[in-house]
């Protein structure tokens, strides 16, 4: 999609090893910031480590000197608690709202 205005791409992410938040089961604690048990750094490095849980569906210019470099980032979003169908769908939506944006945004206007 490199020749595209936006990327659309978004992972979920769920299971023990993608905690956001510290919980317990019975007595024994999950630490989402233990780094012997959390994966999340390790998978948001193809992300540029960008910010989880968020929409990335457009695409980010950065300057670098003269030129300005395109980074494509795949929306990832993490639990630990398995995905609803409806949660998806919700994170689903706003990304097609957005790419709809992005798209019309870039259509030529029709007289």
């Amino acid at each position: 999609m490199l020749d595209e205005i936006h990327f659309p791409y978004v992972v979920f992410f769920q299971g023990s090893n993608f905690a956001t938040e510290t919980f317990f089961i019975k007595d024994i604690k999950i630490a989402h910031d233990s780094g012997g048990l959390n994966r999340i750094d390790r998978t948001t490095s193809s992300s540029y480590s960008m910010k989880i849980n968020k929409n990335y569906c457009k695409n980010i210019f950065i300057k670098l000197k003269n030129n300005s470099q395109m980074l494509q980032v795949p929306s990832m979003y993490y639990q630990c608690e398995s995905w609803t169908e409806e949660k998806m769908r919700k994170i689903m939506l706003k990304t097609v709202v957005t790419s709809i944006k992005i798209l019309t945004g870039s259509l030529p206007k029709l007289k």
